[in-house]
């Protein structure tokens, strides 16, 4: 009796189909008639929905978290819990997709990580290994004098600013096919994906110069 609309009429038909006289075929058929309409009201409002569940439940514990669940838009008990599970299935699958980016991305900078810079640089030595690319690599790694003052001084999360805008600062010097990754704390990597020694050189010396000038960031100039 908790649910609403067609499923208490279905309910209260069966109670008519089964108290009509046996003796009137009439009334039996039309008792049969509406126990059958019932059932479909039945049928529409809590069997199908309730399978919808679960067979998403089944989807979700197989490791789909991206397929929607349909038919939620009912105001009933059933719509209800089909909404409710839908906004847990989006939550669950949003987790997932944070986690898988967090594994290869360096939270501070939005760049790749260390693990992500390690298979990058083994697919590029890789691809020259095996005869597929013709041009060299070379790695440059820098880290940043005085950025533990700042954070002493002006606080982490200041800190974190300082390493977005050198990220960006370094980010003006990488060719197409480049890397740029912060390996942690102040360390950064850059994988030229095109490049023999001079270029290497001429970028590590690029880079050095860049950072004659000041980051300048609320108000603060910050000297690295």
């Amino acid at each position: 009796v908790a649910f609403r609309g067609g499923a208490i009429t279905g309910m209260l038909v069966v109670g008519l189909a089964l108290t009509a006289p046996t003796g009137d075929p009439a009334m039996a058929a039309l008792g049969m008639l509406a126990f059958a309409v019932g059932g479909m009201f039945t049928a529409r409002l809590i069997t199908l929905p309730v399978r919808r569940l679960v067979e998403a439940t089944r989807r979700v514990g197989a490791g789909d978290y991206q397929t929607p669940l349909s038919g939620g838009g009912a105001g009933d008990e059933i719509g209800q819990l089909t909404q409710a599970f839908e906004g847990m299935r989006g939550n669950v699958a949003q987790q997932q997709i944070d986690l898988r980016r967090q594994a290869v991305e360096d939270a501070r900078t939005g760049r790749p990580n260390r693990p992500r810079f390690g298979h990058a640089l083994r697919e590029a030595i890789e691809a020259r290994a095996s005869g597929g690319a013709a041009a060299g690599l070379a790695v440059v790694v820098l880290n940043l004098d005085r950025f533990k003052q700042v954070n002493d001084v002006l606080g982490y999360a200041f800190g974190d600013r300082v390493l977005q805008a050198v990220a960006g600062r370094l980010r003006e010097r990488l060719a197409n096919g480049d890397v740029l990754a912060r390996l942690g704390a102040d360390e950064f990597a850059l994988l030229l994906a095109h490049s023999d020694p001079a270029r290497a050189l001429r970028t590590a010396q690029e880079i050095a110069a860049s950072f004659d000038h000041t980051l300048s960031i609320d108000e603060q100039t910050i000297d690295l």
